[in-house]
């Protein structure tokens, strides 16, 4: 039994020939791309740090003592025995 690799209505096509000047552009390329992406993520995560930090800075109260709430008022007679 012949394989679908080997049947002969599916001849296999050579390898595309390679020119060394494309490689070396492609190179190029990627390492520019590979580049630019890390130096936006770069920024991203900066951003981020930044943003987290000044989020943090401004919740410190430096007002002194946190005041009391007041308080509730004291329950009703009717609200401690039902309605």
């Amino acid at each position: 039994m012949t394989s679908l690799v080997n049947h002969p209505r599916f001849p296999v096509r050579a390898a595309p020939t390679v020119r060394p000047d494309r490689v070396v552009g492609r190179a190029r390329r990627q390492l520019r791309v590979t580049v630019v992406i890390t130096l936006v993520m770069t920024c991203l995560v900066a951003g981020a740090i930044v943003l987290v930090a000044v989020l943090a800075l401004a919740t410190i109260d430096t007002g002194g003592r946190v005041p009391h709430p007041l308080p509730l008022p004291a329950p009703t007679g009717q609200s401690v025995g039902g309605s």
